[in-house]
């Protein structure tokens, strides 16, 4: 599997931003007989981002549906802790979990105590092209208390054509800064389903450090819970009620490679069984053409979740070793304190950040994490020094 992501600042309030599925597997006929291979291609976003200012940002073409948090920000191969996904990553994104239309997101409120941010957004019916979408309506607000890293987001979606029903779900995330503990958890209902998850990781940092043997080794376990109301159309949960319990140890290598290993029990009516799971994932950022080293220039980034290692031709890389909570006594830049208190909600950083690209990522986050402009200077002067 190969997921390609490029991102193009044009000017200091454009972006232009794409990202795609490649998708193969082998796999054997009622597991007997050859193998037959099966590819799976798909465009996943394609969009236009406007930066007008801290408070909105347009977003113009394909993109996620900003339902809960699970799909928009946890949802890429190199950010997922457990190969499969929630069960209720679908309810609120039915179909391809994309949408053509228009987003205004930006943020209400802030000071050094709280942020508030919103998404409302609106699509089309769409199945032309490679694109996908559903005519539907939605808001997301997130809340989120900077001193202590919690925040809570309520998520509401409107479908607007074929059968018509309303989608309500709540996301809730604590990573505390004197510690590498992650919790997380997301609820969504819908009128023939509902369900949630929780999950918890603990990286073993504080054991000879993160680069060491044990620090790089990361506990995570995950149970999930799916509840079947009524019959109705598909909506991406089971048909009868399901509990899954994932179990999970990740480990962490040098240069942005993963290991991911699971075991998930899963009960369920006439379904109870045992699921397996092991990848190995690698993710590389580099500058699409030859530039300068200003950050304002156009360049483009690729990143990519595969199987194999690939080599690839950054220049004079920088090492970002940003961590995952801050020490007590240990005195933090503002440029860290605004990556712990945004970037590292979502994702662990790149071991290393070619200079070239530096900008172009902090804008590609600066969208989802509605940060000002301000913030975006610190980032650039913490990232290059």
């Amino acid at each position: 599997m190969a997921a390609p992501v490029f991102a193009a600042p044009l000017g200091s309030h454009f972006l232009v931003e794409g990202r795609f599925n490649l998708d193969g597997f082998f796999a054997q006929t009622n597991r007997t007989g050859p193998y037959n291979r099966t590819l799976f291609k798909s465009i996943q976003i394609l969009q236009l981002d406007y930066i007008v200012n801290s408070k909105l940002t347009l977003v113009f073409g394909q993109s996620m549906i900003p339902f809960d948090i699970y799909l928009e920000r946890l949802s890429q191969l190199w950010q997922q802790n457990f190969q499969d996904g929630p069960q209720v990553a679908g309810v609120g994104t039915k179909d391809k979990g994309t949408a053509v239309g228009m987003q205004a997101r930006g943020n209400i409120f802030s000071n050094n105590h709280i942020r508030v941010n919103y998404v409302s957004w609106f699509s089309k019916r769409q199945n032309r092209f490679s694109l996908n979408g559903t005519r539907a309506i939605g808001d997301r607000v997130e809340i989120f208390f900077p001193n202590k890293r919690i925040e809570v987001d309520a998520s509401f979606t409107r479908r607007l054509q074929d059968a018509r029903y309303n989608n309500y779900g709540a996301h809730f995330t604590w990573l505390p800064y004197s510690s590498p503990l992650q919790v997380r958890g997301e609820y969504a209902h819908n009128p023939n389903s509902q369900g949630y998850w929780i999950e918890n990781s603990y990286r073993l940092s504080k054991f000879h450090g993160v680069d060491s043997f044990i620090g790089r080794i990361e506990p995570i376990f995950r149970f999930q819970q799916a509840f079947r109301n009524t019959a109705g159309p598909a909506d991406g949960l089971p048909r009868v009620d399901t509990k899954i319990a994932d179990f999970g140890l990740d480990y962490n290598l040098p240069h942005d490679v993963r290991i991911k290993s699971s075991y998930s029990r899963k009960f369920a009516q006439g379904a109870d069984g045992n699921i397996w799971n092991l990848s190995v994932t690698y993710r590389f950022l580099y500058p699409a053409w030859p530039g300068r080293k200003n950050v304002n220039l156009v360049h483009i980034f690729t990143s990519a979740a595969l199987g194999p290692a690939l080599s690839t031709n950054a220049q004079q890389p920088i090492p970002i070793r940003p961590v995952k909570h801050a020490p007590a006594r240990r005195v933090i830049s503002p440029g860290e304190r605004v990556f712990l208190a945004n970037c590292s909600r979502c994702h662990n950083p790149p071991d290393t950040l070619n200079p070239r690209i530096t900008g172009t990522v902090i804008r590609h986050m600066r969208v989802r994490a509605n940060s000002s402009a301000a913030d975006e200077r610190e980032l650039l002067h913490f990232f290059n020094p």
